[in-house]
Parts: C-alpha cells; sequence; structure tokens
C-alpha cells in the first residue's frame, strides 16, 4: 500500500503534514473560483434611472417651472411632464422634459431639479430644447 502522507523534510514546498497527492504541483490552484455573473443589467450604477410620472415627480415640475419664470421674469406655463428621471447622489436629481408654454409658443425644456437630503429643492438647469 502507498504511504499516502509523506514526511515534512519531504514536503519542502508544501511546509504542512497533508496528503502526497495535494502537494504534487505546490503552485496550482486546487480552490475553484466563485463565477461572476456576466447578464447585462440596465441599471447604471450612479445614473439616471427612468421613472414614472408621480406626485413628487409633478410637484418637480411645478417647482422647476416656478422657479424659471421667476429667474427669468417670464409666464412659463406647464403643459406637460413628457419624461421623467432620478439619479440618487447626496440627495436627488430630477431630470425632467416638460412640454412648456410660453406667450402663444409651445416649446420642450429639460430641466434639473436637486433635491436634498433636507428635502430642501434648486433648480440645477433649464435648456430649452431644440424642435
Amino acid at each position: 500500500m502507498m504511504n499516502r502522507y509523506l514526511k515534512i523534510s519531504a514536503l519542502i514546498p508544501c511546509l504542512l503534514i497533508i496528503p502526497a497527492y495535494a502537494c504534487e504541483d505546490a503552485t496550482t490552484e486546487t480552490t475553484p473560483k466563485p463565477q461572476l455573473k456576466t447578464e447585462p443589467s440596465t441599471m447604471i450604477v450612479g445614473g439616471y434611472q427612468n421613472t414614472n410620472i408621480t406626485p413628487e415627480i409633478k410637484k418637480m415640475a411645478k417647482f422647476a417651472v416656478k422657479t424659471q419664470s421667476k429667474q427669468t421674469k417670464t409666464r412659463l406655463q406647464l403643459v406637460s411632464i413628457d419624461s421623467a428621471a432620478s439619479q440618487v447622489v447626496a440627495g436627488t436629481n430630477f431630470k425632467l422634459i416638460l412640454t412648456i408654454k410660453d406667450h402663444q409658443k409651445t416649446n420642450q425644456a429639460e430641466a434639473i431639479v436637486y433635491r436634498d437630503l433636507n428635502g430642501h429643492k434648486q433648480l440645477s438647469s433649464w435648456n430649452w430644447l431644440i424642435k
């Protein structure tokens, strides 16, 4: 019968008394590595995620239009919220595509409203979209 254990002096690379077949190639890794999931994801870490038009989104849109009206001293009217997305940061950014009526013209605008962790809102940007 073959001796399954070797003496320490014969196993200098392994430095332990372990089964001889485990030391045949001390450089070979025998523990399988865990497999990572490689499925594609629709979520982008730190990116904007599309969201439904909720009462919260409506409040953000109204805030954006009211703030832009005040800053530009023009009378803007919210016609519709065409799309909304949110991004979690140290608070939340809301990216809104809005249809706005300015006097007799109707145009789209992209507004980004930032809400901090205390609930305070700020209009971060307003850009008119060219049709």
